[in-house]
């Protein structure tokens, strides 16, 4: 088997479009409290050589012994690392009395990333979802990759083979994930390139006013081949606007983005209409207002062959999108994009009226959970959205639309594809 070493990726925000809390760095105080608690000399000396894969074992007390053996079964083969509550004596990490795995990943260095990690512990821990890495279990659960191998041998030689492989769970290819466009360029490239994603660019403000041709045609480069989506930018931005100023500021650089959209390779582009409730109280004028201003510039999409889906944001229900695309017209290319996380936290009409509304015309779908109270986008199954409703609605349609995950941070990616394969099972498609 040839061997493909995975990329050492600083942990950023995935997606820019919305809240999310500060990243974690090895400078932090977690990355501080991490480093201080490698209690083994040899894992000092990883941070300077590194020259085989990382694997993190996670025990318990009861455990230890089993993954010590495990440990010397893998030997100079992979940098292993126990990770262990408080109070397990003889662990390389002391996790604290409540071990989160996600603010362990956030918070080591680059060089300790897991390539594969074992499950030793009775009782798995927080965050194990969040690792972007095989993950095997002595008892498995839904979001785990498959069992542990009885015997410590058996199970080294599976954990290393793993370890070499490029980690692609079921739903990876079959989704889009939202990327900015100025991520990409700046410290996601490798990510891009040792990973088959399809992704949704986000094309915004800070993109098209601070990248030039150099960085578009990089950009080019490492999206040739993908399934590409593109997200149009939206802060500050309304098309529909009385004020002529707003509304020809809001087409000029909704028309950039589309051109660039269309010269990146996207097939369908995704944009919010800019409606706040609070304003917009006269919805026939702002539909009116919307196709005039944007009218030519969908005509110009579909004549180029991208389709263009409206998403809800802090509309109140789907109304405000029907009229919309009533007046921009039905036709093929034309349609919605339901953000379910949107319809959540900012809607006020149900998550099954929203569908209501806009199933005859679905182009894509945004997959992010909250528990209602704010647009958190965490990843599905980790707030309240109705998943399973989501599903059987989704078996009733005649054709599927885009499925795009929007994680704000890395380790949200993984638990989002974990979280899709828990509520949804195998990918539409699948045999």
């Amino acid at each position: 088997m040839s061997r493909m070493l995975l990329p050492r990726m600083i942990l950023l925000p995935l997606c820019s479009f919305g809240y999310h809390k500060p990243l974690l760095n090895p400078g932090s105080a977690q990355g501080a409290f991490f480093l201080t608690g490698l209690k083994n000399r040899r894992n000092r000396i990883w941070l300077e050589t590194m020259p085989e894969p990382v694997i993190w074992i996670m025990t318990d007390a009861a455990a230890l012994n089993q993954a010590k053996e495990l440990r010397d079964r893998l030997g100079q083969k992979a940098n292993s690392l126990i990770l262990a509550p408080q109070g397990v004596a003889g662990a390389d990490l002391n996790l604290g009395p409540a071990p989160d795995l996600l603010l362990a990943l956030t918070g080591c260095p680059l060089e300790l990333r897991p390539r594969a990690c074992a499950l030793m512990a009775q009782k798995p821990p927080k965050g194990l979802d969040c690792l972007p890495c095989p993950v095997l279990g002595n008892n498995e659960s839904a979001f785990l990759e498959g069992g542990l191998p009885p015997d410590p041998g058996q199970a080294a030689l599976l954990l290393l083979e793993l370890s070499h492989q490029v980690f692609t769970p079921p739903w990876l290819e079959k989704v889009q994930v939202n990327l900015p466009l100025t991520y990409l360029l700046n410290g996601y490239g490798e990510l891009v390139k040792n990973y088959p994603l399809n992704l949704e660019i986000g094309i915004d403000a800070g993109a098209l006013d601070g990248l030039g041709r150099a960085e578009l045609d990089l950009a080019k480069e490492l999206l040739a081949g993908r399934k590409l989506t593109a997200h149009l930018p939206f802060k500050d931005l309304v098309p529909a606007s009385n004020d002529p100023l707003i509304s020809r500021a809001a087409r000029e650089r909704l028309a950039k983005a589309m051109d660039w959209a269309y010269e990146l390779g996207a097939f369908q582009m995704v944009m919010h209409l800019g409606y706040d409730w609070r304003i917009h109280r006269d919805l026939d004028e702002f539909a009116d207002n919307f196709r005039d201003n944007l009218g030519p510039l969908a005509d110009k999409a579909l004549d180029r062959g991208l389709s263009l889906a409206l998403e809800n944001t802090f509309e109140p229900g789907p109304q405000v999108l029907e009229a919309v695309l009533e007046r921009l017209g039905k036709g093929p290319g034309l349609g919605f994009c339901l953000d379910v996380g949107h319809a959540m936290s900012f809607g006020r009409a149900s998550l099954a009226e929203w569908w209501q509304g806009l199933k005859g015309h679905l182009l894509e779908m945004h997959l992010h959970d909250n528990l209602g109270d704010d647009d958190r986008h965490l990843p599905p199954g980790w707030g309240k959205a109705d998943w399973p409703g989501l599903r059987s609605r989704l078996d009733a349609q005649e054709k599927l639309p885009v499925l795009t995950l929007e994680p704000h941070q890395e380790p949200y990616l993984w638990a989002s594809l974990r979280g899709l394969l828990k509520l949804w099972g195998d990918p539409f498609g699948s045999d």
